[in-house]
């Protein structure tokens, strides 16, 4: 879900999705990937906390995984750098789900200002990879030791072995089990 857009056909005026009113519900905002043609609308116009962009399903369809990336913002002054580590990310992504202790809906992102916290939710540590990269270091933590795409493919070839989160597209479903992913071409 990005949190950002174009306001016009032409990618002339870039509107954050918590700086829009009202009067934007209804209307046709465009992917920030250059060449792609997806249409959003706004969702929660005029809700500072819960706005954000969603594709029109009569719209074309993203490009590219950088569709999403271009989207992600990674506000580092959020969360504290010497908070974060492996065992922390996966400890938290991989606890039994409880009861949501956030009010909101879908696409809420509620400041957090003071970095009393380290990067633990699936959602914020993929803004920092698609903020810093996936071969950046954040503290002193290689973050392709973590993540495996298409830009560090060629490491995790042969396997993966231990605890990893892999960015990947839908291929097909093989059979009613097995589903299928892109892993080198998104």
């Amino acid at each position: 879900m990005p949190f950002s857009a174009y306001r016009d056909k032409a990618k002339t005026i870039l509107v954050d999705a918590d700086h829009t009113t009202l009067s934007d519900k209804g209307k046709i905002f465009y992917c920030k990937t250059k060449g792609c043609n997806a249409e959003y609308c706004v969702v929660n116009a005029g809700i500072e906390e819960d706005a954000f962009f969603r594709r029109r399903s009569s719209s074309p369809l993203h490009i590219s995984v950088n569709c999403a990336r271009n989207s992600m913002v990674f506000d580092e002054h959020k969360y504290s750098e010497a908070m974060f580590s492996e065992e922390n990310l996966y400890g938290y992504i991989l606890k039994h789900p409880s009861t949501p202790s956030h009010v909101g809906t879908t696409g809420t992102k509620h400041a957090h200002i003071g970095g009393s916290s380290g990067v633990r939710t699936l959602r914020t540590f993929y803004e920092l990879v698609c903020d810093r990269g996936v071969s950046s270091f954040y503290n002193g933590i290689n973050l392709s030791n973590i993540f495996a795409n298409d830009e560090n493919f060629a490491r995790y070839e042969t396997g993966l072995i231990g605890c990893h989160i892999v960015e990947a597209s839908y291929y097909c479903m093989a059979d009613p089990e097995t589903l299928l992913f892109n892993s080198r071409k998104l």
